[in-house]
């Protein structure tokens, strides 16, 4: 899958319209385990020529499935890149192949310690059981004990 971008057709100065709905395969994460995109990607923006650059500015919306890395249970989320703004020379063949730039901005963006229910996880007290508590050591002075 390819996202394309022909500036033949782009005078300096002027803008054309991005509205791409993209199979999300070139994300490429077939092997991936953790996180999935089954359902298209969605980018609409503009993109214009200025001098030898052209500027793509868009808005970038991915629904992704991750694990939650608490319970570690499949959750859905959507990932928004609200201005995706890319400048690149413009190619001497007239055609920009924008797929592996728009992948690298997307995979950025994928949170490192995603929880299912957004800043907590639906099964915090099912696994609270099992989080190691700090226990307190007040009056405790163990090299002190080592002297006597």
């Amino acid at each position: 899958m390819q996202f394309q971008v022909l500036t033949d057709r782009l005078k300096d100065g002027e803008e054309d319209q991005i509205d791409e709905i993209l199979d999300p395969s070139f994300l490429d994460l077939a092997e991936d385990d953790e996180l999935t995109v089954t359902l298209p990607v969605q980018v609409k923006g503009k993109v214009y020529r200025a001098s030898e650059w052209v500027i793509i500015d868009a808005l970038v919306n991915v629904p992704v499935t991750l694990h939650c890395a608490m319970c570690n249970h499949p959750f859905s989320k959507e990932i928004v890149l609200k201005r995706w703004v890319h400048e690149v020379q413009v190619p001497e063949n007239g055609v920009l192949d924008m797929a592996e730039a728009l992948r690298e901005a997307i995979l950025l963006e994928v949170p490192f310690f995603a929880l299912c229910n957004g800043d907590t996880c639906h099964n915090m007290a099912e696994i609270e059981k099992y989080i190691h508590k700090e226990q307190s050591f007040e009056g405790h002075k163990p090299f002190l004990e080592a002297l006597d």
